[in-house]
C-alpha cells in the first residue's frame, strides 16, 4: 500500500472495509472538508472583485473600459451585485437557480456596465451547474446565457445607446467566461462523478463479497451439521438397538456379539466425526476430494450388515453395477443410512425393509421401503434428517420423496442423474 493510504478501521461492514487514499492536497482536503467555508470565501472574492471593477477607478478588463458610475446608479449597482453575490452561498444544492440570479443583470441591464456588475458570479454559477447537475445542464445553461446575452446586448446596441465597439466586446468576454466556467465544470464534475461511482462499485462489491462469504459459510455449515447428524443419529440408532437386544438376551454369545457390533459402530462413528472435525479445521478449498475419502470406507452393504446384526429385517436388491462420482456414492451411503435408521427409530415392529438401488440407466435411484410405520401414525422425529437428505439430493440436480404409500407402508426414495468423477480427481 502507497504511503499516506488511509485505512477505516473500528467496523466489519463492506464500507470499512474500502481502502481509499486520502484526497491529494493539504489545502484541498481542508476545503472539502469545510464547504460552507469555501462557498463563504468564494463569495468574499467575486465581491473583492467586482469592488475593484467599478470603484477602485478605471479598469481594464475583457475589451472594455469601466469608470466609476454616479451615486445613484452606484448604489443601485451595489444591491444587484450583493445580490449575485450572495446567491452563490446556495450553488451547491440549487445550481440552476444560481445561475438564473447571477446572470440576470447581463439580460436585465445595459451590457457596458453588467459585465462589471456581475463579475465572476456567473462562471462560478455555472461551473457549479456542471459540477453538482450535469453536463448536460450546464452545456444547456451555457447555450440559453449566451444567447440571451448576445439578443439583449444586440437590442441595445440597435435601438440604445450603446455603442458596438463596447457592446461586442462585453458579449465576447461574457461568453469566454461562461465557457471557461462550463468547461472547468465539466472536467470536475465528470472527474467527481466518475470517482462517485467507482466507490459505489467498490462498496457493491464488497458488500456482495461479504454476503457471497455468509452465504458459503451457511453452506458449510448446513453441510457439516447434516452429515453430524447422519453419523450420530445412525450410529446411536444402531448402538440402542444392540444394547436393548444384549440386555433382553440370555444367551452370552449372543450378547458378546450385540457388545461387539457395539464397539464397531461406536468406533466408525468416531473415525467419521474425526474426518469432519479435520475439514473443519482445513482452509476453505483445499482437500475437496480427500477429505471424503474416509466417508466412502463403508458401503450401503456394510450399513445393511450392521442393521441386520440389530435385528432389522433388511433385504437389498441391486440393479448394475455401483458407480457415480463420490458425492453421489457418499450420497447413496446416507440415503440408505437415514432410511435404515428411521426404521431402527420409529418402525421396531417392521416386518420387512427393502432397499433398493438401481445403476442400469442414466441415472442413480435408492430407495428404502418398510410397513412399520403406518399411514395414518404422527410423525415422531424432527424431519431435520430427511430435510438433510432432500438438501443433499437436490445439490445433485435429482428428486427426493418420502412418505406413505397407497398401500399403507412408508417409502423414502431418491433419484439424481448419474455422473463420472473427473479425470484428476483422485490426485
Amino acid at each position: 500500500m502507497t504511503e499516506g493510504a488511509k485505512i477505516v478501521l473500528g467496523s466489519a461492514s463492506a464500507e470499512d472495509d474500502l481502502r481509499l487514499p486520502r484526497a491529494p492536497g493539504v489545502i484541498r482536503a481542508f476545503w472539502a472538508r469545510h464547504p460552507r467555508l469555501a462557498d463563504v470565501a468564494l463569495v468574499i472574492i467575486t465581491l473583492l472583485f467586482i469592488i475593484t471593477l467599478l470603484f477602485v477607478g478605471p479598469t481594464f478588463i475583457l475589451g472594455q473600459v469601466f469608470e466609476p458610475p454616479g451615486p445613484a446608479v452606484s448604489a443601485l449597482i451595489l444591491v444587484l451585485m450583493l445580490i449575485t453575490a450572495l446567491c452563490l452561498l446556495w450553488r451547491r444544492r440549487h445550481p440552476l437557480i444560481v445561475l438564473a440570479v447571477a446572470a440576470s443583470p447581463l439580460v436585465l441591464t445595459s451590457p457596458d456596465i453588467s459585465g462589471a456588475i456581475v463579475g465572476l458570479a456567473p462562471t462560478f454559477a455555472i461551473y457549479a451547474v456542471a459540477v453538482y447537475r450535469s453536463n448536460r445542464a450546464a452545456l444547456w445553461a451555457l447555450g440559453i446565457t449566451v444567447a440571451a446575452n448576445a439578443a439583449v446586448s444586440t437590442a441595445w446596441m440597435v435601438f440604445g445607446s450603446v455603442p458596438a465597439g463596447e457592446g461586442i466586446p462585453g458579449v465576447v468576454g461574457n461568453a469566454t467566461m461562461l465557457l471557461v466556467g462550463t468547461l472547468v465544470g465539466t472536467n470536475v464534475g465528470s472527474r467527481k462523478r466518475y470517482v462517485e461511482a467507482l466507490i459505489d462499485r467498490s462498496r457493491q462489491l464488497a458488500r456482495e463479497r461479504d454476503q457471497q462469504a455468509e452465504l458459503a459459510a451457511a453452506a458449510e455449515r448446513t453441510r457439516i451439521a447434516r452429515e453430524m447428524h447422519d453419523i450420530v443419529s445412525h450410529s446411536l440408532a444402531v448402538v440402542v438397538t444392540l444394547a436393548e437386544g444384549a440386555h433382553a438376551t440370555h444367551d452370552a454369545s449372543s450378547a458378546k456379539q450385540a457388545n461387539r457390533a457395539i464397539a464397531d459402530t461406536a468406533r466408525d462413528a468416531l473415525d467419521q466425526m474425526r474426518v469432519m472435525l479435520g475439514v473443519l479445521r482445513e482452509a476453505p478449498g483445499t482437500h475437496e476430494h480427500s477429505d471424503r475419502m474416509p466417508l466412502l470406507g463403508s458401503t450401503p452393504e456394510d450399513i445393511i450388515k450392521t442393521a441386520v446384526a440389530a435385528g432389522v429385517p433388511v433385504s437389498y436388491t441391486v440393479k448394475g453395477t455401483p458407480s457415480g462420482t463420490d458425492l453421489q456414492r457418499l450420497a447413496v451411503r446416507r440415503i440408505v443410512q437415514e432410511g435404515l435408521t428411521n426404521v431402527m427409530r420409529y418402525a421396531p415392529d417392521a416386518t420387512w425393509v427393502r432397499v433398493e438401488s438401481d445403476y442400469a440407466g442414466d441415472t442413480i435411484s435408492v430407495s428404502i421401503g418398510n410397513d412399520g410405520v403406518k399411514a395414518a401414525a404422527p410423525s415422531l422425529g424432527s424431519g431435520l434428517g430427511l430435510q438433510g437428505l432432500a438438501e443433499r439430493v437436490a445439490a445433485l440436480g435429482g428428486e427426493f420423496e418420502a412418505g406413505p404409500t397407497p398401500a399403507g407402508h412408508w417409502r423414502l426414495s431418491a433419484q439424481f442423474p448419474k455422473q463420472t468423477e473427473p479425470e484428476g480427481a483422485s490426485a
